[in-house]
């Protein structure tokens, strides 16, 4: 269960899940992009924990609003700006909430992704984040599992959908230039996703101790 005290803690699983694949995301954004993901991605939630630590939010809301606004000013890249679009859906949703379990999740993450498919203009199928976020919010939606074992499942499916994104072409952002020559080739933004979900399952393991 996430609460206002355990967002940092949530936060900082995510970032020490990136942190030990920094070298893996900067391989996969070179093939089609800047070559920056895996820094960024460890600027941008480096900056979140630093943000939560320094100054506690109130609510969850709040939580993901300063988020949000964190994670963008330290990584200002096109991921990040989708993912502070998401952490902003987040806050929104969030409001009045006193804490998450997994049933809301799939909700949550719904709203997520419709935001950041307003703002970068991609849909599922295009070979970006949401070819990860989705089938992970369709595992929590209907797996009979609970508890981490619910968590770590749907992480599993974020990560084969991730390493599916291989097969698919590149159809927007800078990505596309490369078109069919991206196949063979992960998402960046789909494995960073499924690394995030292990973080998440991460802490529902250590928070249900």
């Amino acid at each position: 269960m996430l609460t206002v005290e355990t967002l940092p803690d949530l936060m900082k699983e995510i970032e020490t899940s990136l942190a030990g694949a920094q070298e893996r995301l900067t391989e996969l954004d070179a093939a089609a992009g800047d070559g920056d993901l895996g820094v960024n991605m460890a600027l941008g939630f480096r900056s979140v924990c630093d943000e939560l630590c320094q100054s506690p939010p109130e609510t969850l809301a709040e939580g993901f609003g300063r988020c949000a606004l964190a994670f963008n000013r330290a990584a200002p890249s096109t991921l990040g700006t989708i993912l502070s679009a998401g952490l902003l859906s987040f806050s929104s949703s969030c409001e009045g909430l006193g804490e998450i379990g997994a049933a809301r999740l799939p909700e949550l993450l719904d709203s997520a992704m419709e935001a950041m498919m307003d703002l970068g203009g991609a849909s599922f199928g295009d070979k970006t984040i949401l070819d990860a976020v989705k089938p992970y919010a369709d595992f929590l939606r209907s797996s009979p599992l609970q508890g981490p074992a619910l968590l770590h499942g749907a992480a599993e499916a974020a990560e084969e959908a991730a390493l599916a994104t291989a097969g698919m072409s590149s159809r927007i952002g800078r990505a596309r230039m490369y078109g069919d020559k991206t196949k063979g080739i992960c998402d960046g933004g789909a494995v960073a996703f499924s690394l995030m979900a292990k973080g998440i399952a991460s802490f529902a393991e250590k928070t249900s101790a």
